[in-house]
């Protein structure tokens, strides 16, 4: 593994030696533990802000973090134009054909000519195609354009604006456009809304599909306004009993007992002609399982939706052959399709007693048949949740692994920094001493050229004979030749002390990088084994937050086949 790539160091580039004017080959990694919270990144315009900020994003992408950046000016946009096999024709769709005609080039010639620059210019700093996809590989972009069509659209306000005409016309679909909108409202405002039982779903309903089916749209003050005004609802009228038709059918639902709760689920797609709209009775669960267990941390509420067919005939515990719902809430409506007609309810079906005795066993049910497997790593003593599935357990722990690798190396790094430290000042004095002895060996040679110089005038100028005064000069002289080889040779020991150390913390430093390199190696998350274990819900938490006849809705044809016009 290259430095570069090392979990926990971001690769920035090249150290920069400002005396010699140049890049070095030592890289440049910026420790992921310094971004705690907060930074600001200060420049003059083209310095270079927007580049490091996006060099800190990509890094921390491929070391698998998460980043939400908000960008008013659009420049992180090209995060996303990323092409691993740096190929002309990949670039191509990207390029603009005046910036290509102004430099006197072909589309196709300048596409070729981006994808040049940068593999050239990537393989400079020691980067390639590999290293792209590897960044492509760890992240999932997408880029949210609020109140624009250019991204992924976000806003809020503009689900309530009035849906098309044709889907106001259609009844199922409309029912659905306002559940979901309002319980997207409420789950906003932190209200956990049961869509049959809430007053304020209810109400926020009412509204929205009045206003709807009228073509108004609804905003924060109309929503004020209407929630305001008395909503009067004109008692459907019923009949005590409805008559059936010759077929059998009902053309509208049996009255029950006003304990009862009786709704229907929407329909999700179209009667063909001759088909008729049946609806069959069904009982609708929706339950409240918790799940204990100290040791592993867990302690987790978990809400499931069942639907049990009644029709002909309610068994004794209809929840054995029961389906479970997609959705923990599901969508269910309060009135039926205008065009639909109904089968008969089973006797037991029309009886409140009925129900008690469905929600025991209902309960009784969950107990028995929805006990959840936890995954158990041993190495990290750590627990999954009874929802979350083992690749969400594994990122889990993959971020501990970080936070613990970190942490190690933090201990490493301090553990070396007073020895790193002290090599450096040996190597700081080291490197002093040879300036000084340079020094003193250029003082010395200069000092003994001119004893020697005016020695030799003096013989040849000065006087014919040698006199005491000019071999006593002489034998100096010679005295200081011998100084200065000596001072020659102390700059030379003086350098191999200094190269001396520099090994020594050369080697130290590899030393460090090798224990690094181990902890890395001994936190990676595909070498942690798994345990399965298994949990069962708590009895006495385990209880049903709703009960209902659920009519569901299905197409006959002439050959009287049924085939269900919902999902589950």
């Amino acid at each position: 593994m290259e430095l570069h790539e090392k979990l926990g160091s971001f690769y920035l580039g090249r150290g920069y030696d400002a005396d010699a004017g140049e890049v070095t080959d030592r890289p440049t990694l910026y420790d992921a533990r310094d971004l705690t919270t907060h930074a600001v990144c200060v420049g003059m315009t083209g310095s270079g802000k927007t580049g490091l900020c996006v060099s800190l994003l990509e890094e921390a992408a491929i070391d698998g973090v998460p980043a939400i950046a908000i960008d008013p000016k659009g420049d992180l946009g090209n995060l996303l134009l990323t092409f691993p096999a740096l190929r002309a024709e990949d670039f191509r769709p990207w390029i603009d054909e005046r910036e290509a005609q102004r430099k006197g080039m072909s589309v196709d010639d300048y596409a070729a000519n981006r994808a040049d620059l940068w593999r050239n210019g990537l393989a400079k700093w020691g980067q390639d195609g590999a290293r792209i996809q590897r960044f492509r590989d760890a992240v999932d972009i997408a880029i949210y354009t609020p109140g624009s069509s250019a991204g992924l659209p976000l806003t809020v306000l503009r689900s309530f604006a009035a849906p098309p005409a044709e889907l106001a016309a259609d009844t199922e679909a409309l029912r659905e456009r306002v559940a979901t909108s309002v319980s997207g409202l409420l789950a906003l405002l932190d209200i956990d809304a049961d869509p049959v039982r809430s007053r304020e779903h209810i109400l926020l309903s009412t509204i929205l599909d009045r206003a709807w089916r009228a073509g108004r749209d609804m905003d924060v003050a109309a929503g004020t306004s209407a929630t305001a005004t008395p909503i009067a609802t004109a008692p459907s009228p019923r009949p005590a009993v409805a008559a059936p038709a010759d077929d059998g059918l009902l053309p509208q639902p049996p009255p029950l007992p006003a304990e009862i709760i009786q709704r229907y689920l929407p329909v999700t797609s179209s009667l063909h002609e001759g088909e008729t709209l049946v609806y069959r009775p069904a009982l609708a669960a929706i339950g409240r399982l918790h799940y204990v267990r100290t040791s592993a941390g867990v302690d987790d509420w978990v809400d499931v939706s069942m639907l049990a067919d009644i029709d002909g005939d309610a068994p004794r515990d209809p929840w054995e052959d029961a389906e479970t719902l997609a959705r923990a809430e599901p969508a269910l409506a309060r009135q039926p399709d205008t065009r639909g007609r109904f089968t008969r309810v089973p006797a037991k079906a029309m009886r409140a007693a009925s129900y008690r005795s469905w929600s025991k066993r209902f309960v009784d049910h969950l107990y028995r048949n929805r006990e959840v497997t936890l995954l158990k790593c041993a190495d990290l003593k750590r627990y999954s949740k009874p929802d979350e599935p083992e690749r969400e357990f594994r990122i889990r722990l993959r971020d501990l692994l970080h936070e613990r690798r970190d942490e190690r190396v933090e201990k490493l790094r301090r553990k070396y920094a007073s020895k790193i430290t002290t090599l450096q000042d040996r190597i700081r004095r080291a490197e002093a001493r040879v300036d000084r002895e340079k020094a003193q060996y250029k003082q010395a040679g200069f000092q003994t050229a001119i004893s020697l110089g005016t020695t030799v005038l003096g013989v040849l100028f000065g006087r014919k004979k040698a006199s005491v005064g000019n071999v006593g000069r002489a034998a100096t002289t010679a005295r200081g030749a011998g100084r200065t080889s000596r001072e020659r040779g102390d700059v030379g020991r003086a350098k191999e002390n200094v190269e001396a150390l520099g090994r020594r913390l050369a080697d130290l430093e590899s030393e460090v990088e090798e224990e690094v390199e181990r902890v890395h190696e001994d936190h990676t998350v595909d070498d942690l084994d798994f345990e399965e274990i298994t949990l069962r819900p708590t009895k006495s938490h385990t209880s049903v937050r709703t009960l209902a006849l659920v009519w569901a809705p299905y197409r006959v044809g002439a050959g009287g086949i049924a085939e269900p016009l919902f999902e589950l």
